[in-house]
């Protein structure tokens, strides 16, 4: 079987996200805006200075920074008022971006005294249309993951097969896939990775400590789940209580007290 490159863009969480990727993204994106501002002109710099013109950019790295910083220190704590607190991260940019850009331009580049007259039509004559294109680029960097694949079998290695009390309860899959299991009354919902990296989950007839026993990458952590500790993104843990944030989905999972020496482990 020919090896498989795979380009996977899934819903964005900070989930997918670390550091230094998005201190990437935002680099590439701030080249990118320069470039704009330098051959393009949208804001009439013909006059200013290479310097002064790159402030644009300044402006922009600026506002993804803390955009980024609010995502990891406050938004978190907004659950569940935001679904998604990466929602609440693109609001943020763009909104420091907008304002940020406007003054920017206002008070260095045309050198005029501050007045909010013209903020609305700035917002909706350049910044909502460039947003337009910034955002979805921010987004797929965000996101976007290359997943290279042999073939289509499956790593003997770490190979999981769970069987449930029926017949079509069956999931064939690899310990690296798998990301966590949560009960739900007598049943549990086990959540992976599927054959093309994309999230999926399978509901099974039995017990959450037995479907722990059954695989062993599964850890326990509360009484109603148990997680794959390798694909955590984040753990979050302090004398009295925890939380692991799961890789590739927008899922929070609460640790127990009695199993706070599992994550501090793990750490």
């Amino acid at each position: 079987m020919k090896n498989k490159n795979i380009l996977i863009i899934q819903p964005a969480s900070s989930a997918n996200m670390d550091w230094t990727r998005s201190l990437a993204v935002g680099l590439v994106l701030a080249v990118f805006i320069s470039f704009i501002n330098l051959f393009l002109k949208p804001f009439k710099t013909a006059e200013s200075s290479t310097i002064f013109v790159l402030g644009y950019s300044g402006c922009f790295l600026a506002s993804y920074g803390l955009a980024y910083f609010f995502e990891y220190t406050i938004f978190k704590h907004l659950k569940p008022i935001w679904a998604n607190r990466t929602v609440a991260f693109f609001i943020t940019l763009f909104l420091l971006s907008d304002l940020s850009i406007y003054l920017y331009d206002l008070m260095i580049i045309k050198a005029q005294p501050l007045s909010w007259n013209d903020f609305i039509p700035f917002t909706f004559r350049v910044m909502l249309p460039f947003g337009f294109i910034v955002l979805p680029m921010i987004y797929i960097g965000r996101t976007a993951r290359i997943a290279i694949r042999q073939g289509d079998e499956i790593d003997a290695t770490n190979e999981v097969i769970l069987k449930g009390a029926s017949s079509g309860e069956v999931l064939h899959t690899t310990s690296d896939k798998i990301l966590y299991a949560r009960a739900e009354d007598n049943y549990c919902n086990i959540f992976y990775l599927n054959a093309q990296g994309v999230v999926n989950h399978k509901l099974f007839r039995i017990k959450i400590s037995d479907l722990a026993d059954q695989i062993d990458c599964l850890t326990r952590c509360h009484r109603t789940y148990a997680i794959n500790l390798e694909n955590a993104a984040h753990i979050q843990a302090s004398k009295t209580k925890a939380s692991v944030q799961i890789k590739w989905i927008n899922e929070i999972i609460p640790v127990s007290k009695s199993y706070l020496h599992v994550v501090n482990r793990a750490e």
